[in-house]
């Protein structure tokens, strides 16, 4: 999912998407207005309007949704049938949302800001970590037999960390300064950890197999 520039429906469609979510990181909610809204994504009002009605709350709902859904099934749509195929499709995750965030520098902010908040896109963030956190407990239990609390434990770690990590990578210089590898071995951290509890060291570079997230 990258930043779209042409004029097709659909890059019409992601660009208002993202603008909206732009708009509440960058600018808050009292900017978000049909008109800002059209100006900033490119687009005009009545195509808006055609589009997604003349709602803002239902915009809002619709581009949370849509954009948390991206990174919540970037782990899901991969088989993770091994603990090789566990390091690797989470490894190519991170790294790929590294490249993401640096396209959309508003994600940790709408995280940060939203995820607690009731509203849709609270909401929408909400029922993707739920995703993401189904599916890693799924395979942690399957494929490394752990209990289902650890499971949870784990996952909800791994999607905290990642958010911080997210971040940092964006506003935090220093901490950019690390390099890639490290923020990917930090959002990996309570992977490691389980992996480690199991006798079954994570190696910490790049891993040999691919499983590429597009």
């Amino acid at each position: 999912m990258g930043e779209s520039k042409g004029n097709s429906k659909e890059d019409k469609v992601r660009r208002v998407e993202e603008t909206v979510l732009s708009i509440l990181a960058l600018e808050g909610e009292s900017r978000l207005t049909i008109s800002h809204l059209a100006k900033q994504s490119r687009v005009t009002r009545p195509w808006i309007y055609k589009q997604f009605g003349a709602s803002i709350t239902d915009l809002m709902a619709f581009s949370g949704r849509v954009v948390s859904n991206y990174f919540a099934l970037s782990v899901s749509a991969h088989p993770m049938r091994s603990r090789e195929e566990c390091k690797n499709v989470l490894y190519c995750a991170f790294q790929e949302s590294l490249n993401d965030v640096e396209r959309w520098p508003w994600v940790p902010l709408i995280y940060f800001n939203y995820s607690s908040r009731p509203g849709p896109v609270g909401d929408a963030i909400r029922a993707a970590e739920q995703i993401w956190c189904r599916r890693l407990v799924s395979v942690f239990c399957a494929v490394y037999n752990v209990a289902e609390p650890k499971a949870e434990a784990v996952a909800l770690s791994m999607v905290k960390i990642w958010a911080a990590a997210m971040h940092s990578w964006i506003y935090d210089e220093k901490f950019k300064n690390f390099g890639r590898e490290s923020a990917v071995q930090m959002m990996l951290s309570p992977f490691i950890q389980m992996d480690a509890s199991l006798n079954t060291p994570t190696r910490s570079s790049a891993p040999q197999a691919d499983a590429e997230i597009s």
